[in-house]
């Protein structure tokens, strides 16, 4: 027997009568919508950290500790840029204009993450570099490098002087438009470049000095990275 006066099912009797004024569309919509204001308030708690990390060891922390979080506010700003028309539909003036706030903000920590990366990925390649030079030490007689054919000096002195090029790139950006980041990129990065310097021989150092002006410029900064 019908208990319910108008009679229906009891699904549809106990269904918020607003629920029929939503459309899937709409729910979505509203979910993108919040996920960029709180991906944006996590991006600005998360550069406060992320520029206190040491450049040499960001991509491990990031990848093996954190699971990704510093990575994560980029992919929010690449499906914002991707569905902005979407998500912007049927919104006022103000409204777009908070959205547009929020934008910013997950542009700018993405400018900040791709730098630190960016920075991680070369002290990790200065790493790499530094173990096939001292490979080539004679008291290593099993060692692979030794034996590579691609571990020459003039292989690696090609992709040494690639390394020295990517590392004065930042220092010149850095010096020319955020000075403040040159201290903490010679000290985090270029204190391995000097040790990727030094793994050479003092004979083989002096014919790279003579030959490139980057080992030569080089050669005259690494001081102070052996105070």
């Amino acid at each position: 027997m019908n208990l319910f006066l108008g009679g229906g099912s009891l699904a549809s009797l106990m269904k918020p009568h607003f629920y029929k004024k939503i459309s899937i569309k709409q729910i979505i919509r509203s979910q993108l919508r919040q996920n960029i204001f709180w991906a944006s308030s996590r991006a600005t708690a998360l550069q406060h950290e992320i520029v206190q990390r040491s450049m040499a060891q960001l991509n491990e922390h990031n990848h093996e500790e954190l699971d990704s979080i510093y990575t994560r506010p980029t992919l929010d700003l690449y499906l914002c840029n991707k569905y902005w028309n979407f998500i912007t539909a049927d919104q006022s003036k103000e409204e777009i204009s908070d959205l547009e706030d929020a934008r910013k903000r997950l542009e700018h920590y993405e400018k900040l993450y791709s730098f630190m990366e960016y920075c991680s990925d070369l002290s990790g390649i200065v790493t790499t570099m530094t173990t096939r030079i001292a490979g080539t030490n004679p008291s290593l007689p099993q060692s692979m490098y030794r034996r590579s054919r691609h571990n020459s000096n003039e292989n690696l002195f090609s992709e040494v002087e690639q390394c020295l090029d990517a590392y004065y790139g930042i220092i010149d950006d850095c010096t020319e438009q955020h000075p403040e980041w040159v201290k903490k990129v010679e000290e985090e990065i270029g204190s391995n470049m000097a040790f990727l310097f030094t793994a050479f021989d003092d004979s083989v150092r002096d014919d790279l000095v003579a030959r490139s002006k980057l080992f030569e410029r080089f050669d005259l900064e690494k001081q102070k990275f052996f105070k």
